[in-house]
């Protein structure tokens, strides 16, 4: 590898690793910590995909995607006069966050919260008004945007055509 293309490999992944520090920071702030599991799933990869061509990208859980943007309310997938007996996944999914939020309650206890929940989501969507009480910072979407933005010096400092081309008249020269 060239002290171009390692210049802008691990140029690339120092970006993607500060995003990646503010996302999880900005996720905690918003209120959205639960187990951890989100925060422990973000993954930068800086890929060679041309001459000269280089891609980032910063995997993550689906369901942090879910949080960056919301649901609104018509896509809840909750109708409220659901069948007695029956599975749905998101129903499920509230019972497994409520297990790790509200661990005291008894079973009868967090299905009436749960439900409660679904309720509260399918006329308002997530997030649901009530949810920014556990906001520090007023914010309870749009990570992704905030990370971005308050690494954006970071990129314009990375992309500077002067620190590139000493790197390139080095590789050039052999020097």
């Amino acid at each position: 590898m060239t002290r171009t293309e390692t210049y802008i490999t691990q140029g690339l992944m120092n970006y993607l690793e500060a995003i990646i520090k503010t996302a999880k920071d900005e996720l905690i702030e918003q209120g959205h910590r639960v187990t951890g599991k989100t925060e422990a799933s973000f993954q930068a990869v800086v890929t060679k995909t041309g001459e000269n061509r280089y891609t980032g990208v910063i995997k993550v859980l689906e369901s942090a995607v879910i949080l960056n943007y919301g649901v609104t309310a018509n896509r809840v997938p909750y109708g409220g006069g659901g069948r007695r007996g029956g599975k749905s996944k998101y129903i499920q999914a509230l019972l497994d966050w409520a297990a790790n939020v509200k661990p005291n309650l008894s079973d009868k206890e967090r299905k009436s919260f749960v439900f409660a929940v679904a309720r509260k989501a399918s006329r308002e969507g997530h997030p649901t008004v009530g949810s920014f009480a556990f906001t520090r910072n007023g914010r309870r979407k749009e990570w992704i945007k905030f990370s971005i933005e308050m690494n954006s010096d970071n990129i314009r400092d990375f992309l500077d055509p002067s620190i590139i081309y000493d790197n390139l008249v080095k590789d050039f020269f052999n020097t």
